[in-house]
This record gives structure tokens, C-alpha cells and sequence, in this order.
């Protein structure tokens, strides 16, 4: 359950990279849903999903404080997370923000996923802020490397189009 998750939720961060290059509407198979991280709720659910996806309580203990900064030290509006599930069980995060005081941390954390086993849910994270670009756009690759997908930059500049794409997928979860 669990590697189909991860592999689920891979495949949906390659579409929101891909928006504009794609037809609509998206289509998703029928035990996969989607939707977009609203209430104080979806907010738990995410930090469930990092303190079991790592294995040991060190990691566990640094995701809550990574969690903590977004609950706490970011306005929500400036955080969108899209939760993947997988016959009803929630198996994957799509993450994504501009990023600010938190850069490097945040940063950090995506690489302590992409070293990980195939048990923890594929994340993304989207920067706008320049001096991260090619770094974060090399992990989201990483991300993608041992799957089937062509492997796509994630397209900077662009983040309408990409708060359109979460709208989009939320829509289509509904």
C-alpha cells in the first residue's frame, strides 16, 4: 500500500510541474483521490503522515518542528498542501510554498525524503525564490528518477498556473 502511495504521489507532483503542458482534465485512477489541505484537520493529517512515514523518532522529531514553522510561524495562506490518498488511507503530500525565513530548512528536509526508503510519501517542494531554483528543481528530479515518468523540470515562474493546478485537483478530488 504504501509503495503504490509513494509511486501515487510522485505521479501527481509530475502533473502539477506539468500543468501547462498537459490536456485537461487530469485523470487519476479511481482508488486515488486528492484533496486540498484546508482546515486545522488536513493540518493534523499532514503532520501524521510525516511522524509515521519516518522511521526512527529523531526524524519524527525534526518533522514536527519543521511542522511547527508552517502552524505557527507562516499564515496558512502562504502554504498549500495537496493530501494524496489510496483507498481512502492517506499515502502521500504534495507541498508546496514560496519560501522565505524557513528556506534551508525546508530545504533540508526534502533531501532527508529523497535519502529515504520507499515507505515515507513522496513530497514536493516548490520555491520562488531564485537562489533555490536549481537545487530544488535537481531533487524534484531525483524524486521522479526511478519511476516511468519523463523526467520534467519543475516550471519556476509560473506560480498561477501551478495555485490553478492545486485548485484544479482539489476540484476534481470533490
Amino acid at each position: 500500500l504504501l509503495k503504490r502511495g509513494y509511486k501515487v504521489a510522485k505521479t501527481v507532483a509530475w502533473m502539477c510541474a506539468n500543468y501547462s503542458k498537459q490536456p485537461q482534465p487530469f485523470t487519476l485512477p479511481a482508488d486515488v483521490t486528492i484533496y486540498q489541505a484546508k482546515t486545522q484537520a488536513d493540518i493534523e493529517t499532514f503532520t501524521s503522515i510525516y511522524r509515521t512515514g519516518y522511521p526512527d523518532a529523531s526524524a519524527a522529531k525534526e518533522a514536527e518542528a519543521f511542522i511547527a514553522s508552517f502552524k505557527y510561524s507562516q499564515s496558512l495562506i502562504d502554504v498549500r498542501y495537496l493530501i494524496v490518498t489510496y483507498h481512502g488511507e492517506p499515502v502521500g503530500i504534495v507541498l508546496y510554498r514560496g519560501l522565505g525565513q524557513h528556506a534551508s530548512q525546508g530545504t533540508g528536509m526534502l533531501k532527508k525524503e529523497l535519502r529515504g526508503s520507499e515507505i515515507f510519501p513522496a513530497i514536493v517542494y516548490y520555491s520562488n525564490a531564485i537562489g533555490l531554483q536549481q537545487g530544488v528543481k535537481y531533487l524534484f528530479n531525483q524524486a521522479l528518477a526511478d519511476t516511468n515518468l519523463e523526467r520534467r523540470y519543475v516550471d519556476f515562474g509560473l506560480e498561477r498556473q501551478f495555485t490553478r493546478t492545486c485548485y484544479v485537483l482539489g476540484e476534481a478530488a470533490a
